[in-house]
């Protein structure tokens, strides 16, 4: 019953628009906690208790043949070595799914909030940033779903802050999408309250 109501919200997420609006490197996001895909994804985040392969691509309707580009289980398996790649500290590999022009938005509420146009924003605005201000700071996947050029992935974040030593553990759910192979957009959606309470003076 859980597992068909949370790939019943996953599916409204991966059906949502994506934000045509390209912003500039830091500018703040606009989405705010009412946001009907916020409350999706975060309800989803909460709910779920599977691993990885309780995740699987919607079988709602016939699947017709994608090209490879749109590939739902290579779109999946990139994502998630992306994410064994920053779990390694291996950079290098981490950056080269980005396309040169990703947009990179994190949830308001986030230490890093606001939306990163490029790798080099994105290391200098948020990767560099969580290295210096964190410790054992880590992303965990825990499910990934799939459909077209769409990965939604739940999981769990946690670390703990070097300029109070507060702790935080939060669920996320992170919506990326893929053209060619690459990483052209991605969304993060993420409860605020816990990271302001870690950061806080």
């Amino acid at each position: 019953m859980r597992c068909s109501l949370l790939l019943a919200l996953l599916s409204l997420a991966l059906a949502a628009p994506a934000d045509a609006q390209v912003r500039t490197a830091f500018d703040p996001i606009s989405f705010a906690p009412c946001d009907p895909l916020y409350d999706v994804t975060l309800y989803a985040a909460h709910a779920c208790d599977g691993g990885p392969s309780d995740a699987q691509p919607r079988t709602d309707a016939p699947q017709a043949r994608t090209p490879a580009s749109n590939d739902p289980e290579a779109n999946r398996a990139l994502v998630r070595q992306a994410y064994a790649d920053f779990a390694a500290g291996d950079l290098p590999a981490f950056l080269a799914i980005l396309d040169p022009h990703v947009t990179w938005t994190d949830a308001e509420g986030y230490p890093y909030a606001g939306t990163y146009v490029g790798p080099d924003a994105l290391v200098q605005g948020l990767i560099a940033r969580i290295g210096a201000e964190w410790d054992d700071y880590a992303v965990v996947p825990n499910a990934f779903v799939a459909d077209g050029d769409r990965v939604v992935v739940l999981g769990d974040y946690s670390g703990t802050y070097k300029a109070t030593g507060r702790s935080v553990e939060v669920p996320f759910a992170h919506v990326w999408q893929l053209t060619d192979g690459k990483v052209v957009r991605f969304r993060q959606f993420t409860d605020g309250p816990p990271w302001q309470r870690a950061i806080a003076p």
